[in-house]
This record gives C-alpha cells, sequence and structure tokens, in this order.
C-alpha cells in the first residue's frame, strides 16, 4: 500500500504545523501537494483561505496541502490532518511527485481510493473532488512515458470516481 520509494516522514515537521492549527470543523478541505501549497503568501499569492470565503466573508476553507508529498502521504497522515477537522468537501490532489518517485498509476490510486473510502467512512455525507494532475512542465514537460502514466492514473481515477457517489473527478 504504501510503497518503499518514498519517505513517509521526510516531510514530518511540514505535518506536525498543519496538525497544531486550530481545528475548524465543516469546512472546504485542500489536501494535496504543492499545487495547493502554493496558494499561500510565501509564494506570492494571496492565501486560500482568503480566496474562498463564505457569503458573510468568513473562512470557508482550510490549506491542508503539504509540498513534495505523494499519495501514500495523504493516506498516512488522514487521521491527523483530515479527520479532525471534519471537512464537509476534500479537494484532493496527487500524482507530480508519484510519478518521480516510482509509483505506478494504480498504486497511486490505490492509496487515493483508500483516503476517500476513509473520510466517506468517517464522514457519510462529505463531498470528494478528485482533481486531474496537471502537466508540471519544469519536471516533466515533454516525456511521452509520463503522459503515458498520468492518463492513465487519469482513466483510473476517473473510473474510480463514477463508482462512488460522493466522488468526482475534475
Amino acid at each position: 500500500m504504501f510503497g518503499v520509494r518514498h519517505n513517509l516522514g521526510a516531510l514530518e515537521k511540514e505535518c506536525q504545523k498543519k496538525a497544531a492549527e486550530p481545528i475548524e470543523k465543516g469546512l472546504i478541505m485542500f489536501y494535496g501537494h504543492s499545487f495547493f501549497t502554493r496558494w499561500s503568501e510565501k509564494w506570492g499569492h494571496r492565501p486560500l483561505e482568503e480566496d474562498i470565503r463564505k457569503k458573510d466573508g468568513s473562512v470557508a476553507a482550510v490549506n491542508h496541502g503539504f509540498g513534495s508529498s505523494v499519495a501514500a502521504d495523504l493516506l498516512y497522515n488522514y487521521n491527523r490532518l483530515v479527520k479532525p477537522w471534519e471537512p464537509k468537501v476534500l479537494v484532493l490532489i496527487t500524482f507530480n511527485n508519484d510519478h518521480r518517485s516510482g509509483y505506478s498509476a494504480s498504486e497511486i490510486l490505490n492509496n487515493i481510493a483508500y483516503v476517500c473510502d476513509f473520510a466517506t467512512h468517517d464522514f457519510p455525507d462529505i463531498q470528494i473532488y478528485c482533481l486531474n494532475a496537471a502537466p508540471c512542465p519544469l519536471r516533466n514537460g515533454k516525456m511521452d512515458h509520463v503522459r503515458n502514466i498520468r492518463r492513465e492514473y487519469h482513466a483510473l481515477l476517473k473510473a474510480f470516481c463514477e463508482t462512488r457517489k460522493n466522488c468526482t473527478f475534475v
């Protein structure tokens, strides 16, 4: 399930920092790799939490993206980075780091499937959005084998989402 190609403890400091944040239950949670991490002031952007607001102006989302993560990290950290927040919506993204760590499309999907299954078990009314993996031109823009793995992963992820009532492939 976790594979040996990635050190699950490598991002421990970042995960501890997120786990120590004040818990706000019932928000939209963004959970994945640096696609979400970079939605912050550190990267010259207005923070996700400021961009996504409720009608009354209060916070509607929490950003639990952590850079360099793979799907196995998302699964490994689910109990401390997702479950306590009891999100009403979970937005997931992974792939770019997974394939570079040697995970196959089916291994990536298996880890994401577990995250989705845990979330729907813990929160039966949750809505989950699984985002496609955008190409990362700095790392893999023109490599055919990466495009093929991405296509395979997207097909598997889309098919998986179609079997779940509260999962949507985006």
